[in-house]
Order: structure tokens, then C-alpha cells, then sequence
């Protein structure tokens, strides 16, 4: 297969194509910023795919080559890079990836054959002893179907048991702890202890119970069917954390530093604390592990001579009679306190099932870390604290210092929302602000008032633009907002009026990707609208149809406020796509007209499209389009003016950096203050061109139509 056909970069197929061992560091920096571009890897942290890149494997298959059949031990999966491969009525194309497994079925339920020269690479699932399987796979042959059958009909009675691969790099050097109560010390302390070797990390009722969620969720062990498409690489990624916990601390590298940090990151434990104090907790923590339930770990009157957060089990606290007092379980914390003070429990703790396990920081690294002075800067107004910055080194080749806003108050959040000067720190400000805004802001509104306030207002430093980006920004990526709240569409209808009388012509254009977001994310509605009487009016008025010059369909032009239509949710620019199963394409607009009339009781089919009405109201200025609108080629432009630079920021080389502000001359953790609102900025350190990932290509077809489509099959016209 030549270059040009397979659409493989050369240096990308030369590095992915040595042996692992044999790569050196520039080709794993080739195939690390590859493997960022593949939509089946996107759910990936960073040093995840980092890790992957050394172990990743490429192959090429021929034409009519069985990849693997019914009842095969599954021991990897792949991602296709050209050609296509059939799997049970299924054809995948580029990009997509296929194969995986799932937690209670480690055979494969269909077979897989390569329709024509192929590419692939394959992600290697961990097996410690692969040897025992084969023997197993062996043993079973001849009741294989029979088994496969049963596992289709009741996946519960064919759980496996996988040994994991132990690491050659460390060591088993943990002491099992026997379930008695006479014990001194049950708990091993020892960054090399070693948990019980099952396939899930987490086994039984020990399933990871934390609120996971986004590219957190890999460290469950919850994988797709063979055919699915969702992400299930969480199955591979927790040994190697597990590993990084189990170094000594002064082995550990930046990559395990990191794997721990976002493993961690989400624990309600290490909630409060800031992104520094996180990392250093990271350097120091080590893992601790309790083999059996019922295992006391905190004796009557022991001293706490750590801080302990449980990543697996469940931890029950009793008094010395056997009351339970509280249950820990998963991201929670018990020990000591950020002092050097001594503590000590009153009560038993003890493990409540098998296989506890937790990562445990000294008392004193603790107190050290969360008393060496944060580094980051607390803003007072009026003698009360109204925002925490923290101060990041995101960029790893100029390590220009950012102050990033991890805690606020509301009003300050929303001055910082439209204070386009936030942009040169924080880019990615206002996308976590609507992402995060429903759970400090009761009211949208709020914000609504805010954006109209400074667009009007020009005397401050925030230009119009910038507002326009904010309010496209939100309609692109969360329009369900405006569709379920009557008040925020009434505010787009205002907003957009406000653009097109904008004293500048450039704003113009905001007002024109505006409509394209709208049409784009709107949904297709149905309205019930029942009248008693046709001689009742509609309370809406409509525009279009085959007879107008622009024939892009029928629209509705205004309705008519606190009206039936418009309580039940009919807005200024839906497009009718149908009248009581009735389609409205290609009617003149007074057979719609009469149709609407006739009826008391109206079905209408709706999806918003006030680029659909603009273009009928001004007929010289609308462009040329197709009936057909090509949706993709708008989502990408949006993408561009959204992606594009703030006016602001393109003419700062660099960020300045910010005024003096007055800092709380008493830092004290536990000093009284005002409740802040915590956002938690995004991790991104992509480019705003590699967010921008195609998505595979799955056809669902039939069996026959593939086969005839694969001896159609020719360079010519592939």
C-alpha cells in the first residue's frame, strides 16, 4: 500500500513501526502527537498516551485475512489507520477502533476479516501469565461454542479471574497481614506493597465508588462490547498507576507524578486543596495496602502519625463497644491534621472488606506542604476575601507563569467573565465558566444582564466582540440552555437584534455565525397547539415558501407574546417542517397559511433557524446557499472565529503580569471567610487545532451489500 493511499504520515509510520524497545525518544514524541489526533484515544490523559506510545504496536494486514475469530482469546484491540475490516454486518473505516473486551468476557464474540490492505495498530491488553490462559483457552476447546453460548445468555457465571504482568522494576516487598486483633501494627506502610493480583483493581462491592467522571472514568474497569465504540482503555491504565505508587518516592518520575495527580485529582479528599499542594502531596504519599477484612488499622487511643485517603475498600469506625460511628469509603480521608500536634483516636477503625487499599502522607511532609505558603495570591476587598489565583507554569517550553483563577466570588466571577484582560492568563476562563456557572448561579439571567450591560457600555475596557464571543461560545456548546429557558432565548433574540444595529459593520459577521450556531445545535420540537374554533386566530404569523425568491421553507416571523402559541414554546424563527405528519417543504405560503387555518388541533414539527427567516427578510443579502445546508462546513467556521485569537491577546507578546493586589496578611487555612466558588479550569495544552478530532466512520450494512461492495473494491476508485 502506497503512502499516498494509506494517508499515513512518514514519520509517524516509520517510528510506529520499530520494535517498542528500539524507539527512541524523538519517535515517541512522532507518536505521541499522532495518537492525540485519534478520536478512540481522545479520552486519554496526556501521560497515558505518553506511556502508550511504548508499548503500541503496528502491523499490515492483506486482503481476506482473519484477524480473529469466534472464541479467540482477546488479548488486545485495535485502531484501523487505513483500509476496512468487516465484523458481523459491520463495516469500520478509518480511524475507527474495534475489538475490545469486556470485564466478564475475555474471548471474542465475532470474527473479523480485513476487507483489503489494511493498517492497524494494536493496543496490547496486560496479562501476567498468558501461558495459564492458553492453557485454559486449550482445555475448553471442545466446549468453546457451548461456553460462548452460556456467556451470551448469563455473563455473570463466566467472570475470569486475569493475573496481571508483575513489573521486572519492582518488587513484591509487602507484608500480608494476617486477620487477627492482636496485631500492633496492621497497616504496612510501604510504597512496594502489592494489592491481590485480579483482573479489576477494584473486585466485588470494592468497585471504585468515588463521583468519577470525563477522562476519570478510565480508571474503572467498565469496557465496551467487541463492537462498541465507547472508550475502554481504563483496563490497561491502572496497573501502570498502581506501579507509580508502589516507587519509593525518590524514583518517582514526572510522568508517575502526573499519572497520580489526575488519578487523585477528583477525590473529595484533595478537593480543597490548590493544584501545589496536590502535586506536592503526589512527591511524597505512599501506598499502603490491607489484605484481609475486619483488619484493625486504628487501635483505642493510637496516635495518628499520618494522613491517610482510602483509593479502594471501605473503612468502618467504631467505638470500643462495637457501635459504628461512620463508614469511610473511596476519596475519603482520616489521620492527622496540617499541625504537629498530636492526636490520637478514640474508637476502632477497621477494614470492612478485603484488599483496602490507600496512599498515606507523613505528618510531617503534611504539615510542611500545607504550611510552606501556597503559591498563590489571595485578593481582599473591603477586608473579605473574594478570589484565590493560583499561580500555574503551564507552558513547558517558555514556563511562563499564569495566575489562574481556582476560586472567586459570584460577582467577581462574572467581572472577570467579561473583563477581557482574564483572557492572557486564563484562555480557557469563560469555557469552564458555562460549564460550571448552574452550580453557583440560580438564575441565568445574572448572566444575561451582565454580558447586554457591557456591550452597551463603552467606556470600559471589554469591546463588543469579545462579548459576541462569549454569548457564541455558549450557544455553541451548550444551546440547551436557551431551548429550555423561555428568558435566555428572549436575550438571544435581544442580542441579536443588538448586533445587527451595531454602529460597526464588523460586528455584522458575529451576528451571522450567531444564527449558524443556532441552526446547527437546534433540535427538532413538537408543538400541540388547539384552538377552539377556526376562527380563533394563531397568534403567530409565518414568512416563506415555494412562491418567495429564497425557497428555504416556511418560517415563523413573530408570535405573539403570553399567547397560547407562545406558552407551549413556539419562537420567532422556527422553521415548520411539518403540520400534523404533513410536510411543509416546497408549499407556497398561502396553502401553509390555509393548512394552519383549517385545523383546531396543530402538530407542528419545528427546529429553530433564524438564518432561515434573515434570509428570506433580506433576499439581496443573503449568500447564495443550497436548500441543503452543509452543517459540518458550519461547525467548522464557527470553530475558526471561536478558535481565533482575542483581539486583546494578539497584540500582548507576552502576559503581563498582573497589578499588586493586597494579600491577606493572615494566610491561616482555618481563618473564617467568605464562601468562594471553586472552578476548576480544564487541563488543555493542546492547540486549538489538535481539539479538532474527525470522528470515526461506522456503517451499519448488510452482509450481502458488503460483500458486493468488496468486490467493487479497486485502487482505482478507492
Amino acid at each position: 500500500m502506497s503512502l499516498s493511499a494509506s494517508g499515513i504520515e512518514l514519520p509517524f509510520r516509520q517510528s510506529v513501526a520499530k520494535i517498542p524497545s528500539n524507539r527512541t525518544a524523538q519517535d515517541l514524541t512522532i507518536i505521541n502527537a499522532y495518537l492525540k489526533h485519534l478520536e478512540a484515544l481522545s479520552t486519554l490523559r496526556e501521560s497515558h498516551i505518553r506511556n502508550l506510545c511504548k508499548t503500541i504496536r503496528y502491523k499490515i494486514y492483506d486482503a481476506d485475512h482473519v484477524l480473529f475469530s469466534r472464541g479467540d482469546l482477546n488479548t488486545c484491540w485495535y485502531i484501523l489507520l487505513s483500509g476496512s475490516v468487516f465484523i458481523e454486518s459491520t463495516l469500520y473505516l478509518p480511524r475507527a477502533s474495534f475489538g475490545k473486551r469486556t470485564s466478564t468476557n475475555q474471548y471474542r464474540m465475532n470474527e473479523c476479516v480485513i476487507l483489503e490492505q489494511s493498517e492497524l495498530l494494536i493496543i496490547d491488553y496486560p496479562l501476567e501469565n498468558k501461558e495459564s490462559l492458553m492453557r485454559i483457552e486449550s482445555e475448553n476447546n471442545q466446549e468453546q461454542e457451548q461456553a460462548i453460548a452460556a456467556m451470551l445468555d448469563d455473563e455473570e457465571q463466566t467472570t475470569m479471574t486475569l493475573h496481571r504482568k508483575k513489573s521486572s522494576r519492582v518488587r513484591q516487598r509487602s507484608v500480608t497481614v494476617s486477620n487477627t486483633n492482636d496485631i500492633h501494627s496492621p497497616m504496612i506502610r510501604s510504597s512496594h506493597s502489592r494489592a491481590s493480583d485480579t483482573s479489576s483493581a477494584y473486585s466485588g462491592s470494592d468497585i471504585m465508588q468515588s463521583s468519577t467522571n470525563g477522562d476519570d472514568c478510565l480508571l474503572v474497569n467498565n469496557e465496551t462490547d467487541d463492537e462498541s465504540d465507547a472508550s475502554s482503555e481504563s483496563f490497561p491504565m491502572y496497573d501502570f498507576i498502581r506501579e507509580s505508587l508502589m516507587k519509593e518516592p525518590n524514583e518517582r518520575t514526572d510522568d508517575d507524578i502526573e499519572s497520580i495527580l489526575e488519578f487523585l485529582l477528583h477525590f473529595p479528599a484533595f478537593a480543597d486543596f490548590t493544584l501545589h499542594v496536590r502535586r506536592e502531596l503526589c512527591k511524597v504519599l505512599v501506598y499502603a495496602h490491607v489484605e484481609k477484612a475486619q483488619t484493625i488499622v486504628m487501635s483505642d487511643d493510637e496516635r495518628y502519625d499520618s494522613w491517610s485517603v482510602i483509593i479502594n475498600g471501605i473503612i468502618d469506625d467504631e467505638t470500643i463497644d462495637g457501635q459504628l460511628v461512620r463508614t469511610l469509603t473511596v476519596g475519603e480521608n482520616f489521620g492527622c491534621g496540617p499541625t504537629l500536634d498530636h492526636y490520637y483516636h478514640k474508637g476502632i477503625m477497621k477494614t470492612r472488606v478485603d484488599n483496602c487499599e490507600f496512599v498515606v502522607v507523613a505528618q510531617n511532609d503534611y504539615y510542611a506542604i500545607l504550611n510552606q505558603g501556597e503559591k498563590n495570591i489571595r485578593i481582599e476587598e473591603n477586608g473579605k476575601l473574594v478570589m484565590i489565583k493560583e499561580i500555574r507554569v503551564d507552558d513547558e517550553e517558555q514556563r511562563i507563569p499564569r495566575e489562574i483563577v481556582i476560586k472567586a466570588t459570584t460577582e467577581k466571577l462574572l467581572d472577570l467573565l467579561v473583563d477581557e484582560r482574564q483572557l492572557i492568563d486564563d484562555p480557557n476562563f469563560v469555557e469552564d465558566f458555562l460549564l460550571t456557572y448552574r452550580t453557583f448561579i440560580n438564575d441565568p439571567i445574572i448572566i444575561t444582564n451582565k454580558l447586554l450591560e457591557n456591550f452597551h457600555n463603552t467606556n470600559n475596557s471589554t469591546s463588543p466582540e469579545h462579548i459576541a464571543r462569549i454569548v457564541l461560545s455558549w450557544v455553541n456548546n451548550h444551546y440547551n440552555d436557551f431551548e429550555s429557558n423561555t428568558k435566555l432565548y428572549e436575550f438571544l433574540e435581544k442580542f441579536h437584534d443588538c448586533l445587527q444595529h451595531h454602529v460597526h459593520e464588523y460586528m455584522i459577521s458575529w451576528r451571522h455565525l450567531l444564527n449558524l450556531a443556532c441552526f446547527t445545535k437546534a433540535s427538532i420540537r413538537t408543538i400541540i397547539i388547539t384552538r377552539s374554533t377556526r376562527d380563533d386566530p394563531l397568534n403567530f404569523k409565518i414568512l416563506g415558501g415555494s412562491d418567495t425568491s429564497i425557497n428555504n421553507g416556511i418560517f415563523v416571523s413573530k408570535v405573539e407574546p403570553n399567547s397560547k402559541a407562545y406558552e407551549v414554546g413556539l419562537r420567532r424563527g422556527d422553521q415548520i417542517l411539518s403540520v400534523n405528519g404533513q410536510s411543509f417543504d416546497y408549499l407556497t405560503n398561502a396553502r401553509a397559511l390555509e393548512i394552519l387555518r383549517n385545523t383546531t388541533h396543530l402538530s407542528l414539527t419545528v427546529k429553530n433557524n433564524l438564518m432561515g427567516l434573515h434570509e428570506i427578510d433580506n433576499p439581496e443579502k443573503s449568500p447564495t446557499r443550497k436548500k441543503r445546508h452543509d452543517i459540518s462546513l458550519y461547525e467548522q467556521e464557527i470553530r475558526n472565529k471561536l478558535n481565533g485569537s482575542s483581539p486583546i491577546r494578539s497584540r500582548l507578546l507576552t502576559p503581563s503580569s498582573s497589578p499588586n493586589l493586597s494579600h491577606s496578611p493572615t494566610d491561616s487555612r482555618h481563618q473564617s471567610q467568605t464562601p468562594l466558588i471553586a472552578i476548576t479550569p480544564t487541563k488543555d495544552n493542546q492547540t486549538n487545532s489538535d481539539k479538532i478530532k474527525p470522528r470515526p466512520l461506522t456503517k451499519r450494512i448488510g452482509l450481502k451489500r458488503t460483500v458486493m461492495q468488496k468486490l467493487k473494491i479497486t485502487k482505482n476508485n478507492r
